[in-house]
This record gives structure tokens, sequence and C-alpha cells, in this order.
């Protein structure tokens, strides 16, 4: 699905192109053709227009310039396909081709402005929800390292000596905070770095249909060579979220009842998982 919202200005020839790629296109999801000016059009997966920036969105775009020499235009496709391996790891950058030739471009706009993967949108978003599981994990540690560094060397080289000598009561007040607080902050670190289990990317499409991605296990034979530059693979498409495992049901939920502004990084709930967008969601299934 095609829609093409292109202004009055545009060339006729322009209009033809993405008219005919109308006919042509096949796609679950809408990708929308946008005029930003009387040079550039932009095409977007509008799966993600939620995204505060064009980097997350933008499948590419088309410009042009009238060439002075030739006396006819110019035009360029910026992709992030074009110089990357198809669907490969780095497609987070742009490269782009130039021509005078409509019948050229009409074959780049069909070759290189295809939907994000699965792969791909989980991927741009997988470094968020490791270092906010890591974050958690790491806390109870840093706030005991806070503890021990606050007292003063001095004061623990007196008492571990009188700790030897007598193996009485703990006197220094530093001590005692330490001594209170310390096991049951060793007790939850230790608890956090045996449950953070799988993460699992939950993608509701538009459709209704729900896709979720785990990563992949590069010692898993069935990862086939055309697949190696993947990370994630599908785990399983379901027709609608009510079919969804009752655990991802209920971690989904708790996430959208969470937050409501998830572009500015507050989601992460412990053992729950965080909510990218009101479409998105990372959820962590225990071990």
């Amino acid at each position: 699905m095609l829609n093409v919202n292109l202004s009055n200005d545009a060339p006729l020839e322009v209009k033809n192109l993405f008219t005919q790629w109308r006919r042509e296109h096949v796609s679950s999801y809408a990708v929308n053709v946008v005029q930003k000016n009387e040079r550039h059009i932009d095409i977007i997966d509008s799966r993600f227009e939620s995204y505060p920036t064009k980097h997350h969105k933008v499948l590419g775009f088309l410009s042009w310039v009238l060439d002075p020499i030739e006396n006819r235009r110019e035009y360029t496709l910026h992709s992030r396909l074009i110089a990357n391996k198809k669907f490969g790891r780095h497609n987070e950058s742009h490269s782009s081709r130039t021509t005078h030739d409509l019948r050229k471009m009409a074959k780049w706009v069909r070759s290189y402005l295809h939907p994000f993967t699965l792969d791909e949108i989980a991927r741009r978003t997988f470094s968020r929800i490791e270092a906010e599981v890591e974050n958690w994990t790491n806390q109870p540690n840093q706030e005991l390292e806070r503890m021990f560094w606050s007292v003063d060397r001095s004061v623990f080289g007196r008492e571990i000596i009188r700790l030897a000598l007598l193996g009485v009561e703990i006197g220094p007040k530093d001590f005692t905070t330490i001594i209170k607080r310390g096991p049951p902050l060793v007790a939850e670190y230790e608890d956090r770095l045996s449950s953070t289990g799988v993460f699992k990317h939950v993608l509701i499409n538009q459709d209704g249909t729900v896709a979720v991605s785990v990563k992949m296990d590069k010692q898993d034979d069935t990862v086939i060579e055309l697949e190696e530059d993947k990370v994630f693979k599908l785990e399983a498409v379901y027709q609608s979220f009510s079919l969804c495992p009752v655990n991802i049901q209920q971690q989904v939920a708790l996430l959208r009842l969470h937050d409501k502004e998830p572009d500015k990084d507050h989601t992460f709930l412990p053992r729950v998982g965080s909510k990218i967008s009101d479409s998105e969601f990372w959820v962590i299934e225990q071990n």
C-alpha cells in the first residue's frame, strides 16, 4: 500500500513515477510518499511516525535540481540499501544514486525503497533495553561500593584490627550502616544477576498482527549463510494481540500503563521490559 501526497508543483514525470510505483507496490504496511518542499520528497515507513527523528522512519528520499548543462532535471535517490548489503547490519547510513533518466530512477525506487525488516526494527533499539537492564542489575552493587568508599580508610583499619583482636560489636556508625544494609544489597545484586531473562521484541502491526522476534544464537545450525548479517529471527506471528502468549499480553499491558512519553526513555520496568512506542515493545521472558 502506497500513500502518495505530492503538491501541485511536483514535476509531472515525478508524479507519474510514483503513480506507476503505487500500481506495482506490494506491502502489508503503508509507505507514505510526502513532498517536503518543491525539490524534495520523503519516502516514510508509516509504522514509525511516532519516532522523533527522520533517521528512524525514512526509507529514503528523492530530490532534484536543474542541470544547466543538460538543461533538464537531475534526480538523486538516497536510501539505506544502496551501498549496503541488503538488510545488513549497517543500514543506518544512507547512500545515493544520481541520474537524468527517470526510467533508471523508477527501477532504483523499486529496488532500494523496501520497508524496514523485523531484524532492522529490533536491532536499532536493542542496545537501549540492554543498557536499561544492565543499569538496573548493577544498581545494588554500585550503592554498596558507594557505602564502602564513604568510610575513611583509617577508620577501616582501626576497626578491622579491633574486630580481629576482640571479635566484639561493631562500633563506628559508618560500619553499622554497612553491616545493616550491605548483606541485603549483595543478595539483591545476586538475584538481579540471575534474573535478566530473554529479550523479546514485540511489534504490533497496523493490521493487528503481532510479530515477536528474538536474538539469534549464532551456534544454531538453522542459521543459514544467507542470514549471516541478521541479528534477530522471527519467533512467531500472531493474528491478533489476544492470541499472544499470556505473559506477553500481561507485560505489554503493564508497559502501556507505565509511561505516556516513550521517547523520553523512562519506560523500563524491571523484569518486565521497555516501551519503545505505542506499537513497539521489548519484553523480558524470565528464565
